[in-house]
């Protein structure tokens, strides 16, 4: 086996020093005018938000700002990096939903960032985002890929009929059948031990 291979395990370098109390966390640094956030997360895997109430948590004391996918999608920040560009099964580009950082109007998976409250502690934060109303309209979840690519499913995104995002073919089919029938011809005549 070379130097790095899929499945190798893979020391980290960090962990002595972190065991040994060395480390330096961010939660550590105390800065001059430093701010704390909290994230607002969504409940549901799949909704759309109606309506989103920052007013109580803009109240609270020490609250900075509420922070929302409109704020997002005003300053024009777009989509988180994704994969590069491969082929799908069928030949045709592959799908790449767009992935903000914070839900401008539908939720995606359980946890998306649907707000962030920014206060000059953490506590404070903390407790404004409790106060954040989020009404949302549930939509049906599905758990499983073989229920998400079922001609009924429901479609997450409209650029994207069955639902096949991250999917893609890259290499030589032939080369890797191949490797894969001789791993197996050798694991069938090894002896056992």
């Amino acid at each position: 086996m070379g130097e790095f291979a899929i499945g190798q395990s893979v020391l980290r370098r960090e962990d002595p020093r972190l065991l040994r109390g060395q480390g330096r966390f961010f939660d550590d640094l105390k800065l001059a005018d430093q701010l704390h956030a909290a994230i607002v997360r969504s409940p549901h895997a799949h909704a759309d938000i109606t309506g989103i109430d920052t007013r109580a948590a803009l109240q609270m004391p020490g609250v900075h700002a509420v922070l929302t996918g409109a704020d997002y999608r005003g300053d024009g920040l777009g989509s988180l990096p994704s994969m590069a560009a491969y082929q799908r099964r069928g030949g045709g580009p592959m799908f790449l939903p767009p992935r903000p950082a914070i839900a401008f109007d539908r939720i995606m998976h359980i946890g998306y960032p649907v707000a962030v409250v920014v206060a000059d502690a953490l506590e404070q934060a903390r407790d404004a985002a409790e106060r954040v109303v989020v009404e949302y309209e549930p939509g049906p979840g599905v758990v499983s890929a073989r229920d998400a690519f079922a001609p009924d499913a429901p479609q997450l995104y409209d650029g994207c009929p069955n639902n096949e995002a991250y999917f893609y073919q890259a290499g030589d089919k032939a080369k890797v059948e191949y490797r894969l029938r001789c791993r197996g011809a050798r694991r069938r005549t090894a002896p056992d031990h």
